[in-house]
């Protein structure tokens, strides 16, 4: 089932919002389509369906996107455009380095064989 739910004042859905914004965060974060593809138990083709919208993101993969970029549910839905998290106490959470988007190092793994 798709979330494609349309803005007032957009003609543009939600999946492709959220498909521009994970695209966004691989690119700056210098991650391949097939490398995030594995961690949502994707394939490249399926991810890159997502990524323009013509196929409708689960939340659990806006989950483990939104956790393993470090950004906000909000962000990737597009109604902000500030990224960062909020913090329990109703303040947005710091980015160390907001031009580089870090994902966790079991997001990095390699394909190598851990014989």
């Amino acid at each position: 089932m798709s979330t494609a739910w349309i803005a007032e004042d957009s003609a543009t859905s939600l999946d492709e919002v959220v498909g521009e914004r994970v695209h966004t965060l691989l690119w700056r974060g210098k991650i391949s389509q097939t490398t995030f593809a594995k961690k949502l138990g994707l394939t490249q083709p399926g991810l890159s369906k997502k990524l323009r919208g013509e196929r409708g993101w689960s939340l659990e993969e806006i989950a483990y996107t939104a956790d393993a970029f470090g950004v906000s549910f909000d962000w990737l839905f597009g109604k902000t455009e500030d990224p960062r998290p909020v913090g329990p106490s109703g303040d947005r959470i710091e980015v160390v380095d907001p031009g580089r988007i870090e994902l966790p190092t079991s997001c990095l793994q390699s394909r190598r064989s851990t014989n």
